[in-house]
């Protein structure tokens, strides 16, 4: 990536809950110039906002979302994790897990109005990807 608008994470002007709003935002951007953007996120950030998928339905903005799911708010047990702290003393990060009830991503977004797909392998994640970039996914 070597031009301005082909990322907008890192500069330490986002949090938790960012990427779904900043991607529409990017998108809305990106439209006068036939860009399509696309938004890589965990899931727990997605969790913060998850509106964000429905907005995009809504107002027909030009997004793919995909979606890495490891089923926690890995960022926060990792910063608990560094503190040493009574958490990562008793291994025990209360609130961080999304396990109980497990997330239905997939159904998630497809409720919200947004066509969804999982990808097991890399191989479907890069056909799907593709299908996305070129308006069939």
């Amino acid at each position: 990536m070597t031009k301005h608008h082909q990322y907008i994470g890192g500069a330490g002007g986002e949090g938790v809950g960012y990427m779904a709003g900043g991607s529409l935002g990017a998108a809305l951007a990106n439209r006068k110039y036939g860009r399509v953007t696309v938004s890589m996120q965990c899931d727990g950030d997605l969790m913060y906002s998850p509106g964000g998928l429905w907005t995009a339905a809504r107002y027909r903005i030009d997004a793919v979302f995909v979606i890495l799911n490891n089923s926690s708010y890995r960022i926060l047990k990792q910063r608990l994790h560094a503190m040493r702290g009574l958490a990562e003393q008793a291994d025990s990060y209360v609130g961080m897990e999304l396990l109980d009830p497990k997330i239905d991503f997939i159904g998630l977004a497809r409720s919200l109005g947004i066509k969804a797909e999982r990808a097991r392998t890399v191989h479907e994640a890069t056909d799907l990807l593709a299908q996305g970039l070129n308006g069939s996914g």
